[in-house]
């Protein structure tokens, strides 16, 4: 389960309608394949998300997003953690800002931070692609809970010495130098 129920997925603003999102999600939980992923994926980029910019509906897609990744099918975590990523580095989008929800990707990162243990687990274990967004969704949350500073500086350090992946050691080093002062 996506945990979809109780939302009003029609009343939420996304780039047309919110409505298909939770079939979106369910399928890419279930996805049997990378097409069947990569499908679903863009289902959900291209309305709660795009190009960078959040609308209303990210937050509780962001919340049922980390839910399933803790029992997804293997072809779609990568997608998953790259939708998280997106969501994490993301922006309000101009329409929300306009009537005041200039803070949606805090919203998100209040739903991001609630898998924090998985996204370590995906750093040290996941494909190269995934390490590397898994390393900006920890910027991210140590960007708004700066509390958790120190643990991600900790995981930058590790990722900075994989020798076999020099793109994960080489994003771990930049994200360091971003990370806000440890409280």
């Amino acid at each position: 389960m996506t945990n979809t129920a109780g939302i009003d997925w029609k009343s939420l603003r996304a780039m047309g309608t919110a409505e298909k999102v939770p079939d979106a999600l369910e399928k890419l939980r279930n996805a049997a394949n990378a097409d069947e992923a990569t499908d679903a994926y863009w289902q959900i980029d291209n309305t709660v998300i795009v190009q960078g910019q959040l609308f209303e509906a990210a937050v509780p897609t962001t919340a049922c997003l980390v839910n399933i990744l803790r029992s997804c099918s293997p072809v779609a975590r990568p997608q998953i953690v790259e939708l998280l990523g997106q969501i994490a580095t993301g922006e309000s989008d101009r329409s929300e800002v306009a009537i005041g929800q200039n803070n949606l990707k805090e919203q998100c990162i209040y739903e991001i931070i609630k898998g924090f243990e998985l996204y370590k687990k995906i750093l040290a274990t996941g494909t190269e692609v995934e390490r590397l967004y898994c390393l900006e969704i920890l910027n991210a949350c140590a960007q708004v809970f700066p509390d958790r500073g120190p643990e991600v500086l900790s995981e930058f350090q590790i990722a900075s010495t994989t020798k076999s992946l020099p793109s994960v050691s080489k994003l771990a080093e930049r994200l360091t130098s971003q990370l806000p002062p440890v409280p």
